[in-house]
């Protein structure tokens, strides 16, 4: 159903008494002589934002998401092509749906490389454009820019944005968040123009969208591929009608009202309930309009389970009252943030099942009173029952009544949503003061930039302070276990930090003390036990892998460990049902197939083995090891070709591995292509200068096709890296003797002349 043009009705008592209709906005704030105040405030929110985030510059990237997502994902970090662009339209790995995110980061990747100060940069410029975009849209809707700018500085410098700012993974906030200024920018310039007529067609025939309504459903379209929480967006857009567009018709008929025109209803807005299904009807076309709209969202909530559809096992140990209390409390918990924005952290665990009745009692006892009030003080503040229903409407699809992930609430959750008690708070301050009252406009908006002004004083030392807690991976988590020691996310991401940069003594003792606070955490117990391993402790590891176990059940990720533990200690029989089990939970489990295949390759069932890599990489085919040792089992089958192929695509999407390359040289080898071979033992020793096994095999490829002074040179760089490599010395004692050169006492000839 196309859209209708629409005229602005008579305000009855059921209507804002003080809001006029679009018509009737006045002038001041949108004429010529209002531009260069809001140049200014466009200018001071572009500071602010700097002031506030502009430190993340020169950060460096999180672990957490921003590899796999970012700079160790080969499809971003290759930049814009045809082929990635295809990847971004139908890549759901991450369990999300999001190609526009994709396509900026590639763009950043082109611009910028890997320097991370670059990205951060995108995500600062990104939340200015939505800050600058939020106060000229308000503006333009009411008229009113005084308070609009207030809005819009505290929605630009509140430090519950950091998050969205400063982690560039999140890149999917503000990028969304432009869009959706972009959309309601769209949508307010629709309800003030409606549509235009075809030209030569009367005006009760065919009537086609306008330039504004085609644009809503453009920005609102890359709104959902940047983010798919934008779902909300037909939920808004409804209480912008009320107000501040005032696009409501409240007439009441004669009939319906009665002779002295009052009902005991009267504060619901309407007289009876015959008026009211009136009212429905002459409003019919504000809701036909928005068809397009919802059927867009509905498209993105289905394509959202599709690519999420691995996260939604968390709802199976939560059922929907559990997830109800905990909304309650998460709405409750995030309005306190807004007034009271300390001790913020990246990651706020779920509470267990027995959630604590007293505070989701009072959670929901809050949420009522600010309904109900906002409700009474609708006619003559309508701004307090439109923030106040933004703010419940944007959080609906992050609140957990669907859940996603692991944590029970995030800071970056609240980036749209609170922008409606934003709203609520500027309208109410510019209200106390009369900025409704043209002939008192200057003092009072005087009072609204001394509050900003107020705002901001408070604000941004504590946004900046914030922000430095995203210098690197280890500060900020340091600083959520700061904020709350019991936090198993944080404890957790902080061992795997310490894992990953080779400080396995302190990932261990990060370890135990996650533990020791979280006893009955499986998760903690796994950590633990994977940190043992690594530091050359599988015996150690398997205790708390079977621990974690009887915690967990389904955990495969233990399952998958403990084969591995049992595997280092070269016990592959008893490995294997490890690997089984944790693939009969979930079929999908790339790495578990991968360490399934080293352990049937291992015990020389090379056709199981390689099966198994091939389902590794169906599942991940960016796994650049499984293609290594893909190669390597196809190589032990004398399948070169084959396993030349397979080398290659493991050091397309790893160039610096050494021993892929090293392997690489000896398949080349085996073909007689010997100056190849020789080509890839040099790269495996420009990756790797100390590999010992990549010197020889040049030695002994040179050796073969003639260069002896070249085998000798490469022998004693092996020999100098590991003296005590018998081969090696009998290997050029052989060559030196072909060269006839003299050998010395210890069976060493004179360096080459």
């Amino acid at each position: 159903m196309m859209p209708q043009e629409h005229s602005q009705p008579a305000k009855s008592d059921g209507a804002p008494s003080h809001q006029p209709a679009i018509g009737d906005l006045p002038a001041a704030g949108l004429d010529g002589s209002a531009r260069l105040p809001a140049l200014a405030v466009c200018a001071g929110l572009l500071l602010l934002v700097s002031i506030g985030f502009g430190q993340a510059t020169g950060f460096d990237f999180i672990i957490l998401d921003d590899k796999p997502c970012v700079y160790d994902n080969s499809h971003v970090s290759g930049g814009l092509s045809v082929k990635e662009i295809g990847w971004a339209f139908s890549n759901r790995d991450l369990g999300i749906w999001d190609p526009l995110v994709w396509l900026s980061h590639m763009l950043d990747f082109q611009l910028y490389g890997m320097s991370a100060g670059g990205h951060h940069l995108t995500n600062i410029l990104l939340h200015a454009a939505a800050s600058i975009l939020l106060f000229l849209v308000l503006r333009r809707m009411t008229a009113r820019p005084w308070p609009a700018a207030l809005a819009a500085t505290l929605f630009a410098v509140h430090p519950l944005r950091v998050e969205s700012v400063a982690w560039v993974t999140e890149r999917k906030d503000v990028l969304s968040g432009v869009f959706f200024m972009l959309t309601l920018w769209a949508y307010t310039s629709y309800a003030q123009h409606g549509t235009h007529v075809k030209p030569g067609c009367g005006p009760a025939r065919r009537r086609l969208p306008s330039l504004s309504y085609l644009a809503v459903l453009a920005f609102f379209a890359m709104g959902l591929m940047s983010k798919p929480s934008l779902v909300a967006m037909p939920l808004l857009l409804p209480l912008l009608d009320y107000w501040p567009l005032g696009r409501f018709n409240w007439r009441e008929s004669a009939a319906g009202a009665g002779s002295s025109g009052r009902h005991p209803r009267r504060w619901l807005g309407i007289a009876s309930v015959q008026p009211l299904w009136a009212v429905l009807r002459r409003n019919l076309h504000l809701a036909s309009e928005k068809i397009v709209v919802v059927a867009m969202s509905a498209a993105m909530c289905v394509v959202t389970l599709w690519a999420e559809s691995n996260a939604l096992g968390a709802n199976e140990k939560f059922p929907l009252w559990w997830r109800m209390g905990n909304a309650t409390i998460g709405y409750a918990n995030y309005l306190v943030q807004f007034f009271c924005p300390v001790g913020l952290s990246l990651a706020y665990p779920r509470a267990e099942v027995e959630l604590p009745m007293a505070k989701v009692a009072a959670s929901l006892l809050l949420l009522i009173a600010i309904t109900t009030t906002a409700l009474f003080l609708r006619r003559k503040c309508p701004y307090l029952l439109v923030g106040w229903l933004w703010y419940l409407v944007m959080f609906l699809p992050m609140i957990g009544l669907v859940q996603f992930g692991i944590q029970a609430e995030a800071d970056r959750f609240t980036y749209l949503p609170q922008i409606g008690i934003c709203i609520a708070l500027a309208w109410t301050v510019a209200d106390l003061y009369g900025v409704c009252r043209r002939r008192a406009w200057r003092p009072a908006a005087a009072t609204v930039g001394l509050t900003t002004a107020l705002s901001v004083a408070v604000l941004v030392p504590l946004t900046r302070q914030q922000t430095s807690h995203w210098r690197d991976s280890e500060t900020l988590w340091r600083h959520a276990l700061t904020c709350n020691p019991h936090n198993t996310i944080a404890s957790d991401s902080l061992a795997a930090f310490l894992e990953d940069h080779h400080r396995l003594d302190e990932a261990i003792t990060q370890c135990r003390r996650s533990v020791a606070s979280n006893p009955q955490s499986p998760e903690a117990e796994n950590n633990l036990g994977l940190a043992l391993a690594k530091r050359g402790r599988p015996a150690e590891a398997i205790p708390h892998y079977r621990r974690a176990l009887h915690l967990r059940p389904e955990l495969v990720q233990a399952e998958n460990n403990w084969g591995h533990a049992l595997a280092l200690q070269g016990d592959y029989q008893e490995a294997i049902p490890h690997y089984l089990r944790a693939l009969d939970r979930r079929a999908g489990f790339s790495e578990a197939r991968y360490n399934l295949g080293n352990a049937l390759a291992a015990r020389g069932q090379l056709d199981g083995a390689i099966n198994q890599y091939r389902l590794a990489l169906k599942i991940k085919p960016e796994f650049a090891e499984a293609y290594g040792n893909l190669a390597n089992a196809l190589a032990r089958k004398r399948r070169m070709d084959d396993a030349i192929a397979n080398y290659r695509k493991a050091l397309a999407l790893k160039p610096d591995d050494a021993k892929a390359r090293n392997n690489l040289g000896v398949a080349l080898g085996a073909c007689h292509r010997m100056h190849e071979a020789i080509a890839e033992y040099r790269r495996a020793i420009q990756a790797k200068p100390d590999f010992v096994d990549a010197y020889c095999n040049l030695a002994d490829t040179l050796a073969q096709v003639g260069d002896l002074d070249g085998a000798i040179g490469a022998y004693r760089m092996a020999l100098e890296f590991k003296p005590d490599d018998a081969q090696a010395r009998n290997d050029l004692q052989k060559t030196l003797q072909r060269a006839g050169r003299p050998l010395h006492r210890d069976g060493i000839g004179a360096a080459a002349k």
